[in-house]
């Protein structure tokens, strides 16, 4: 009787021993995927930043560069108000030709 009792408590140990090294193995495998996961969305966030800022970055410039011509156009205006008015009646001579 005391060799059985010996015996189930040497399958529980076993069982136990097991369990604990398959929990111990699950838990550094999610640890790794978790890391591995981590690593990834920190790769992401960064590549999605820098995009967002070089596309701010352009808008910016373009902003900038337009509101240059802008003013550049006005200065034109400023400077040769009779070409100008020659200018704007002639677009409007051949936008009307090509709208027949």
């Amino acid at each position: 009787m005391a060799n059985m009792q010996n015996t189930g408590n040497s399958i529980r140990d076993d069982m136990t021993d097991t369990a604990s090294r398959v929990t111990g193995a699950a838990r550094d495998t999610m640890d790794q995927l978790s890391n591995t996961a981590s690593d990834a969305v920190d790769r992401w966030s960064s590549t999605a930043q820098d995009t967002l800022d070089s596309a701010s970055q352009y808008a910016t410039r373009m902003s900038d560069r337009g509101e240059q011509m802008l003013e550049d156009a006005r200065d034109y205006v400023t400077a040769h108000p009779l070409a100008t008015l020659g200018i704007a009646a002639a677009a409007g001579f051949l936008i009307g030709r090509m709208m027949r």
